[in-house]
């Protein structure tokens, strides 16, 4: 077990702390057992070892371990955790949760054992435990998203520039873009974020971003899927190929059908595999107001869920004109609901009606003049309804 400790103390030591994520501050660190869960890359290792370092000595007090470390082949997590508690630890921090077999029923028993233990778990966005009784009842879960426009310009730039809210963008955008214009170039460093600036390890891998991104897309799809849903790792090619030809599709109508055969799968299977990239935080999904909340009711429109991956899935050059759409239902979907529309580009919770650059005159019989709004590309600023894209990424 010193092992684990030697290991612990060199990641801590390169951990860097200097910004923090906009969950940070948010998570109830003190909760008896901690979830955090996100897919790949975003930075949830990163946040639970900043928090530790600004809040522990580096001591048997706690520890970090991941569950696929070599340990685990010849020792029980819930081994690991009498020996750690003997010692006199109290704070167990565990990453790669959802690689452990039966982490459930080994979590439960050690914390209902030990009364001063406090676990956080660190695993990906596709974790199901809403079977398990006790996880439902006792952990408070967090999910981390990618980096938002602000976070990358924090990140870039060290610019620590002020949240707003929905309605504070909708109602003061104009005021809002004045200011942060004054410090910066939105539209030179917006572009930049599209290409490269959701995840936060572009800081340290700039000229490799687009090869680990890939590979991160390739672990998602043939580790967390395999591992958190159980999933088939001989229909990995299945997923994949449905994946790009979503990809392709830029936000039209899925022909489910023609996705079927296209795969060689039946009608349910292609929704559960769009279910699946769904909770990986792959693709976002979009239906329409009332439509019924299971995985078996087709959407309506299906988005990649955020800009880099086109550049992953080297469709960055054939999807210009969606890649706009794509930026702004990632960062609504922060605090929002959203759903699809015939009528529009997009419904945000239930009122307010969103078409992209006010270019689509055929719909503007339908428009409701106080709910409907226009986010517009490359403008710096915006006026009355006509709001700059960008600006939507100062969400969080």
């Amino acid at each position: 077990m010193e092992s684990l400790y030697e290991q612990f103390a060199f990641k801590l030591r390169n951990v860097d702390y200097k910004h923090k994520r906009y969950l940070y501050d948010k998570i109830d660190w003190a909760g008896k057992l901690v979830i955090i869960k996100g897919t790949r890359k975003v930075g949830k290792t990163t946040l639970a070892l900043q928090y530790v370092k600004n809040n522990y000595k580096l001591d048997e007090n706690v520890l970090y371990v991941s569950s696929d470390n070599f340990y685990f082949s010849d020792n029980t997590l819930k081994s690991l955790v009498e020996k750690f508690v003997q010692n006199g630890g109290k704070h167990l921090f565990i990453d790669e949760i959802h690689k452990y077999p039966e982490w459930t029923d080994e979590i439960n028993y050690v914390l209902n054992k030990y009364d001063e233990l406090k676990i956080v778990l660190i695993g990906t966005a596709v974790i199901d435990f809403s079977f398990n009784e006790f996880l439902n009842k006792h952990a408070k879960v967090y999910e981390l998203r990618g980096l938002s426009f602000r976070e990358f310009l924090l990140f870039k730039m060290g610019t620590n520039f002020e949240t707003f809210s929905f309605n504070d963008i909708l109602e003061s955008h104009v005021i809002i873009a004045s200011k942060i214009s004054k410090e910066i170039d939105p539209l030179f460093y917006f572009s930049a974020y599209l290409k490269y600036g959701y995840y936060p390890f572009f800081i340290s891998h700039r000229n490799e971003f687009i090869d680990i991104l890939s590979e991160a897309i390739a672990n998602i799809l043939e580790s967390d899927l395999t591992y958190a849903q159980k999933f088939d790792f001989k229909n990995i090619h299945k997923i994949k190929k449905l994946l790009y030809g979503i990809a392709q599709n830029r936000g039209q109508k899925p022909n489910i059908k023609k996705m079927s055969e296209e795969i060689n799968a039946t009608r349910g299977t292609v929704l559960q595999y769009i279910d699946y990239l769904h909770k990986a935080n792959v693709l976002n999904i979009l239906k329409e107001i009332g439509a019924e909340d299971s995985y078996l009711a087709k959407p309506e429109t299906i988005f990649l869920n955020n800009t880099n991956l086109f550049y992953a899935l080297g469709l960055n050059n054939e999807m210009n004109s969606f890649v706009g759409k794509t930026f702004l239902q990632n960062q609504l979907s922060f605090a929002n609901e959203l759903n699809f529309s015939t009528k529009v580009d997009l419904i945000v919770n239930s009122e307010y009606e969103f078409v992209m650059n006010n270019s689509s005159s055929d719909k503007q019989t339908f428009f409701n003049l106080d709910k409907i709004f226009f986010p517009t590309e490359n403008i710096e600023i915006g006026v009355k309804n006509n709001i700059p894209l960008w600006i939507f990424g100062f969400m969080y």
